[in-house]
């Protein structure tokens, strides 16, 4: 269970509290119906197309049905919802992708994002965002879709810190305008992995140059017995790193490559 740290209440700071994120149920549909109604009666006129609101049926609906609606994720606070996220992968999803021709391999929309006003300054919607990242990494999902109607600066910032990035924009009708955005997702373990091997390479690189410089040193002393053990680990050590390092730069150079063409 992802849990989080409450400081603000009201853009008051407060003592820190701990809450915590997790799947919400049919226990939590009214919870969630009610976040959407207080949202919306927050909103001032100019911002209703923010949040698109759904019948408490729709909820329940979801909730019974994650594999063919998606899931929603609530955020708690002393066991009550002050939040939430609905990471989507219902038929709508086909229509978002109708924008984004090129899109290949599993995706998920993130539908819906709410956090409740007095709880604002906490950055839990880039929290709650976060999570989900990492439930679509586990669900093997490799595309993240969200949209933005185009004035809601706040939301669009938010997701261009975590690496979202505009594809297009759309109007939803003819007062709402909104953005596509797309975050392509992947494992972190395998860049981490990349990254100790080329720290290492270039450790060894150092290493390997030090025995050159003692090679030279032993062979100008005429200190033979040193200079053929130099010679025989040195350029080995030398080229194993040299190699390596040159390795990881070239599938860096084509992953990034890749990613800017078909991105």
């Amino acid at each position: 269970m992802k849990t989080f740290i409450i400081n603000k209440i009201d853009n008051q700071k407060v003592k820190k509290q701990k809450g915590y994120i997790r799947l919400c149920n049919t226990k939590d549909v009214d919870a969630i119906y009610n976040i959407q109604e207080e949202i919306i009666g927050y909103f001032k006129e100019e911002e209703k197309g923010y949040f698109l609101p759904f019948r408490k049926e729709s909820y329940l609906r979801i909730v019974n049905n994650p594999k063919t609606d998606g899931k929603i994720y609530g955020a708690f606070l002393n066991n009550e919802m002050i939040g939430w996220i609905f990471l989507s992968v219902a038929p709508r999803l086909e229509e978002l992708k109708k924008h984004l021709p090129n899109l290949k391999g599993k995706s998920a929309d993130i539908d819906g994002i709410i956090v409740l006003p007095k709880y604002r300054g906490n950055k839990l919607q880039i929290k709650l965002m976060k999570y989900i990242e990492k439930i679509a990494l586990k669900e093997k999902v490799k595309n993240l879709i969200a949209e933005i109607t185009v004035e809601n600066k706040y939301s669009l910032n938010n997701a261009e810190k975590l690496g979202y990035k505009i594809q297009t924009q759309y109007k939803k009708d003819e007062t709402i305008t909104r953005y596509i955005l797309l975050k392509k997702i992947k494992s972190k373990t395998i860049d981490r992995i990349m990254t100790i091997i080329f720290l290492f390479c270039v450790a060894l690189n150092i290493y390997s140059l030090y025995g050159m410089q003692q090679l030279f040193e032993s062979y100008f002393s005429l200190d033979y017995s040193k200079t053929l053990i130099n010679m025989s680990f040195s350029p080995i050590l030398f080229s194993i790193s040299g190699a390596g390092i040159s390795a990881i730069i070239t599938i860096k150079m084509i992953t990034t490559i890749k990613n800017k063409i078909f991105s």
